[in-house]
């Protein structure tokens, strides 16, 4: 089979999955809320699925000069919905953060688009400068004027999770594109001030940080998720109890079909399910260095590797964090958790990456 049909069959492998098991996690939520057991799994799957298959097609047949063309309007049009999140009438507040807005009978989650755009317009830039990213006036700063806009918004809103994930992002481009080490150290202190500043100003996520240093203080309160995560996985074996005969997510476990939707997995299809879907993971993974090695285009290169590496941390956050081996962070599982913004960009960019697959077979 040639390398692109593989990484697509790798793809909705995994968005055919995601599908079956938020259609089995998130039954009672959904019925308790909306009063019908199949209401996230059809949001799921009309505007996220199916949503993402027209961005699939987009992605795939669109010229990859085209494409680097429109890096930067929509760049620009993420930053702007970044920022509506915050004004009365566009956003709304959950939980106690700006993350969403209301678009019709849609939400939408623009820090996940925003995480694609900067990986598009990201390659670009860097492909097209990459002999001035050693001089740090000329060439490193220049890039995080454009690049830094779209972490701290997500900072902002406040999102931690995501702000570490863009801000990987961005580390991941300059290492790829071959930065000095010395400025890309300098970016790290400086994020990681940022980050410790911000756990310590937001309540709740320093105390998922004294969670995970001692989960067995407050079973009924701060440690009662990672508790009733780690029951779920316990509980599924070997073979796991069976699709759809999870007890945890009656009730038991937050965020069901969302973050802890590999709880379920595991309590459903036991290690064995557990296991084929990490390693679903690695050959996505795999595929990705073997495609960026098949070609030659310095943009092309930068935006597989960046998807790939994008989509294996977020999914070894989730993974570990449900697992109890990281604090608990709102990190979703690509391509498997309930979220029709992060489904529908993540089959988008996907298309980009069989396109170059494809060409560079």
């Amino acid at each position: 089979m040639p390398l692109h049909k593989f990484f697509i069959f790798t793809i909705f492998l995994l968005a055919a999955f995601g599908l079956i098991m938020v259609a089995s996690a998130s039954g009672f939520q959904a019925q308790v809320f909306f009063g019908d057991t199949s209401h996230l799994f059809l949001r799921q799957l009309f505007y996220g699925f199916l949503a993402g298959i027209c961005g699939f097609i987009i992605g795939y047949f669109i010229k990859l000069s085209l494409l680097q063309k429109l890096t930067l309007p929509l760049l620009i049009i993420s930053i702007i919905l970044l920022v509506l999140v915050f004004l009365p009438g566009f956003g709304f507040k959950h939980a106690g953060s700006h993350r969403w807005l209301d678009i019709g009978p849609i939400s939408v989650q623009p820090s996940e688009i925003a995480k694609l755009a900067l990986l598009f317009y990201g390659a670009r830039w860097l492909a097209s400068h990459k002999k001035e990213l050693t001089n740090f006036s000329q060439g490193f700063l220049p890039f995080l004027v454009v690049a830094l806009p779209i972490p701290i918004l997500i900072l902002l809103e406040p999102n931690i999770s995501n702000f570490g994930i863009s801000a990987f992002l961005i580390f991941v481009l300059l290492i790829l594109a071959g930065a000095r080490l010395s400025h890309i150290a300098l970016l790290a202190l400086v994020g990681s001030f940022l980050l410790l500043l911000a756990v310590l100003i937001f309540p709740t996520r320093l105390g998922r940080v004294l969670t995970f240093l001692n989960p067995t203080n407050d079973p009924s309160g701060s440690s009662y998720q990672i508790n009733q995560s780690l029951i779920a996985i316990g509980s599924g074996g070997l073979w796991g109890r069976g699709l759809g005969q999870s007890i945890q997510k009656h009730g038991l476990l937050p965020e069901p079909s969302g973050d802890a939707i590999f709880a379920v997995i595991a309590e459903e299809l036991g290690f064995v399910g557990s296991a084929f879907l990490v390693g679903l993971y690695l050959l996505l993974l795999v595929e990705g260095i073997i495609i960026s090695s098949r070609t030659y285009d310095l943009f092309s290169q930068y935006v597989t590797l960046g998807f790939v590496a994008l989509v294996s941390l977020q999914a070894f956050i989730n993974i570990s964090a449900v697992s109890g081996l990281l604090p608990l962070t709102g990190i979703t599982l690509p391509f498997i958790s309930y979220g029709s913004s992060s489904l529908a960009s993540l089959l988008t960019a996907s298309g980009v990456i069989a396109a170059i697959a494809k060409r560079s077979s």
